[in-house]
């Protein structure tokens, strides 16, 4: 037996435990395939359709109605290759975290342009400390991420929920002590002018290498948009995602969106 046998074999073992009598098609919510199982996940994922072939496109939102297999499409990004690093965040937690901020905010105007800063911070933190020793980073730069992340008290944080619930608790803890201008202080927390220089350092630095990550966002399925500051929170989400994908981005958003809350939306 060749070492390309074994491997078949060894794939074939793995998709055992998603084949079954009562599944002949694999699981019927594709979040019960291990993200890290590449190989059962493009086995069970039928590729050779006009909307796969479509994100070539690179879709910064993806809509679909609720079990239409939204996240199992967004999940193809784990099989194709295209990418060097992935992060997901957990939409729920997230959203319902920029929320509780703006709730707090008791007073003054809130604008789209700066909920959008908001989730930018969100996203790039996550993806920041996710990569700070990856290998998709040369030497020198990982050591100005680091040292970003240091200056904002962010450096021990390594998963995306890490860095959600401490994002959570500064978040917090600002808008109770500033309140009206509780947007602002968190902007001022982060350091915006190092935090931008950072990023624009990572985007530089990932081009000249010809590395490519991307955020995932899933669906928001069973979240409820009731909350005026929910509402909000979305639009600021929306926002800072359709500035993403741009042709010369290295740093890709997807974000998937129920097609049940379109009027809403």
């Amino acid at each position: 037996m060749g070492i390309g046998d074994k491997e078949d074999g060894l794939v074939n073992e793995n998709l055992k435990l998603y084949i079954t009598r009562d599944e002949p098609f694999g699981p019927i919510d594709s979040s019960d395939i291990d993200p890290q199982d590449t190989d059962s996940s493009a086995k069970l994922f039928e590729q050779h359709n006009w909307i796969y072939k479509n994100m070539r496109y690179r879709p910064s939102i993806i809509m679909g109605r609720k079990g239409s297999g939204k996240t199992s499409y967004l999940r193809t990004v784990y099989f194709n290759k295209k990418y060097d690093h992935v992060t997901e965040i957990r939409t729920d937690h997230a959203l319902t975290h920029i929320s509780k901020v703006i709730q707090g905010i008791t007073k003054g105007a809130l604008f789209t342009e700066t909920l959008a800063e908001l989730w930018k911070i969100v996203f790039w933190m996550c993806m920041l400390c996710e990569i700070q020793e990856s290998s998709i980073l040369p030497l020198e730069e990982q050591t100005h991420v680091q040292e970003y992340l240091e200056r904002v008290n962010m450096l021990e944080m390594q998963t995306a929920d890490e860095v959600l619930w401490k994002l959570a608790g500064v978040f917090d803890d600002l808008v109770e002590a500033y309140e009206q201008g509780g947007l602002s202080e968190i902007l001022r927390r982060f350091d915006h002018i190092m935090f931008n220089k950072t990023i624009i350092e990572v985007e530089k630095s990932l081009k000249t290498t010809n590395k490519k990550v991307v955020i995932l966002m899933d669906s928001l399925d069973d979240f409820q948009l009731s909350m005026e500051s929910v509402s909000d929170s979305l639009k600021g989400l929306l926002k800072f995602v359709g500035s993403m994908n741009k042709p010369r981005d290295v740093v890709d958003v997807r974000f998937c969106l129920p097609t049940e809350l379109y009027n809403r939306v």
